[in-house]
């Protein structure tokens, strides 16, 4: 009986290497099996470093990548139990703590006392109060740190490279933060006409901007072309983020956009677009958004 050619295509034969039987195995992605059977497959050994349990002592067998100190979970266990003497360094008083926890001072008074004891005086730059502290602040409160700020020494004039208008920003920011413009709107104003070939984040480019899009929602009186409800969303009927006709776009609200955008079928893409450009070319979207705020 020959064998059918489709068949032989989709088999493999291998050789068990353990007791020597010729076995078919289909064709699939990613290895084949070498061993007939599970009998035959020899047992898996994993990777193993000798260590010392830091506990009990005793040798074992741990992860290579894994940072293993005890041999089980009681020596674990006892190990967390485990207290060590310590001698406050304040009151001289001697307490029980954790190895892990590194502590200094036999209460939270204790701490505070040796902070205390660290602090320098200082003199507020702004009140001339007199307090104490650890770092090198200048001021002894918050208020007056913000009443400083608000002097006109501290602040930069400034005057922005796009529309011309006069800001101010502070010294220290000013220091790391070189800024040439009042906001970020002027620097997105500035960024489009310097590259015009520029795309944002999302891969739409410069001249898809605000203008157009106000354009577009004032055309169709802030509608959904679709359901009629308030909306804001700018649709590309063709889905080409390059075209920005005004006949390729329509104003859409989120829930319409999103069905949109969700169809992966090409067919259900085709469709809505027919739909659409037939909405556009009629004008029904503009008779529909008539005397509608």
């Amino acid at each position: 009986m020959s064998e059918n050619p489709k068949m032989s295509a989709k088999t493999l034969q291998r050789m068990c290497p353990t007791c020597g039987t010729q076995f078919c195995v289909t064709r699939k992605r990613g290895r084949p099996p070498e061993y007939c059977s599970e009998e035959c497959r020899p047992p898996r050994r994993r990777r193993t470093s000798k260590r010392t349990c830091q506990t009990c002592g005793q040798t074992f067998g741990g992860r290579p990548h894994l940072e293993q100190r005890y041999c089980s979970h009681r020596c674990a266990a006892r190990a967390r139990r485990v207290r060590e003497t310590v001698i406050c360094q304040v009151c001289s008083k001697s307490f029980e703590a954790k190895p892990s926890d590194h502590r200094k001072y036999c209460s939270a008074e204790c701490a505070y006392e040796a902070l205390r004891k660290d602090a320098q005086e200082r003199k507020c730059e702004q009140c001339g109060r007199t307090f104490q502290t650890q770092g090198a602040t200048r001021f002894c409160s918050d208020a007056c740190r913000n009443r400083a700020r608000r002097h006109p020494e501290c602040h930069t004039h400034l005057t922005c490279d796009w529309c011309g208008k006069n800001f101010s920003r502070f010294r220290s920011t000013y220091r790391y933060n070189r800024t040439r413009f009042c906001s970020r709107k002027c620097f997105n104003n500035w960024q489009r006409a310097q590259y015009p070939e520029h795309k944002d984040k999302d891969g739409y480019p410069n001249t898809f901007n605000d203008a157009v899009k106000t354009a577009i929602r004032t055309r169709d009186g802030y509608r959904c072309v679709l359901c009629g409800r308030l909306a804001r969303a700018v649709h590309h009927i063709d889905y080409a983020k390059y075209n920005q006709d005004e006949h390729n776009l329509v104003t859409l609200c989120a829930v319409c956009h999103g069905r949109l955008h969700s169809r992966s079928n090409a067919r259900q893409k085709e469709q809505a677009y027919w739909k659409l450009s037939h909405l556009v070319e009629s004008g029904q979207h503009l008779e529909e958004s008539d005397g509608r705020p």
